[in-house]
């Protein structure tokens, strides 16, 4: 699977706003092997923390701030999450 991101995202005021861990968690949510072209796949926290070096503290806080300024969703109990811009940033 090959998979890109449109550089228009640094640009994005919500994008400029995340500390280094977030910017790093959400390349990894778009890009990573589990992802769906739908943007809305399950992926536990578990795995990202393994597959991006990422501690449980900045998995977890990154993933909150992602929420917060509304570049993915994640419902916790079924470990699922929701990249609400994907296609436009892939398409």
């Amino acid at each position: 699977m090959y998979r890109t991101l449109d550089s228009g995202i640094y640009a994005d005021p919500r994008w400029r706003s995340l500390p280094a861990a977030g910017r790093w968690l959400y390349v990894y949510l778009c890009t990573n092997p589990h992802s769906h072209i739908s943007g809305l796949y399950y992926l536990p926290q578990m795995f990202m923390m393994h597959e991006t070096g990422l501690s449980p503290e900045a998995v977890e806080t990154s993933l909150t701030r992602l929420c917060t300024v509304e570049l993915c969703a994640y419902d916790e109990a079924g470990e699922v999450v929701w990249i609400l811009d994907l296609l436009r940033w892939q398409g």
